[in-house]
């Protein structure tokens, strides 16, 4: 009999990779792990639930501002309250590019994006932008760190922080977490509702997270090694992983 099956060895054959967060966001490390050999499990699930802005959104755009997303999931649940129209007349900066593809599919371009896709580097650079007469909007998570307003108002700029979303847990069955070699955090908010479902990280298993954010929240709840990507994208917590194997 002929034996038809595939000969080609995948880098990450045989390795099992726990998923945490949003259903977009698995679904995007799935695209990139699995053609790589990896077999990969959605342990910790997060549902994002939108929130009705408390303030009028023609009061906020009513001047020039800055509106700042710094996640997808901010840009997403914004544009389904407001219309992207009303606020051409704004600047816009994003944490990363994958925020600013999002929003470039609600036509609108982002103005300004950091070099290093954290809090810190949006911050510095959003102090170099923005005239002092400027208001910049945050438009982000309700459970989001306090890094980003509060660098902002020591640099003298007036910040809003407009919570347009919230992240709510779902359950997932422990018995999921045997056999990892891998576990990925692509937030700290992601940390701290894993560490709520489960009691802690299995003995054997990795941790990757995918910035510095991340890993600060990670180490409050471990003492354990775990790697963190060189970048915090998609693709740097998958090089992360490759680089652990030596490949």
């Amino acid at each position: 009999a002929l034996d038809l099956s595939g000969t080609v060895e995948k880098p990450l054959d045989g390795f099992r990779v726990g998923l945490t967060g949003t259903d977009e966001m698995a679904a995007r490390l799935r695209g990139v792990l699995e053609p790589l050999g990896a077999r990969t499990w959605h342990v910790e699930r997060a549902l994002v639930e939108e929130l009705p802005t408390q303030t009028g959104l023609e009061a906020l755009f009513r001047d020039r501002r800055w509106l700042v997303f710094t996640s997808a999931n901010g840009v997403r649940s914004f544009f389904r309250q407001a219309d992207p129209a009303s606020v051409r007349d704004c600047r816009f900066a994003v944490i990363g590019p994958a925020t600013g593809e999002v929003l470039a599919r609600a036509g609108l371009r982002a103005d300004l994006c950091p070099g290093e896709y954290t809090s810190e580097a949006l911050a510095a650079a959003l102090a170099e932008a923005a005239s002092p007469d400027e208001e910049i909007v945050l438009l982000r998570s309700a459970a989001a760190s306090p890094v980003l307003p509060d660098r902002l108002r020591s640099a003298g700029l007036s910040v809003t922080d407009l919570p347009v979303y919230d992240m709510t847990d779902t359950a997932a069955p422990a018995g999921e977490l045997t056999g990892l070699d891998y576990l990925t955090f692509s937030s700290a908010g992601g940390v701290d509702r894993f560490f709520r479902q489960y009691a802690a990280v299995p003995a054997g298993v990795k941790c990757v997270c995918i910035g510095p954010v991340t890993a600060r929240a990670l180490a409050k709840r471990t003492a354990r090694p775990f790697l963190t990507a060189p970048d915090a994208t998609v693709s740097g917590l998958v090089a992360a992983i490759l680089g652990a194997r030596n490949i």
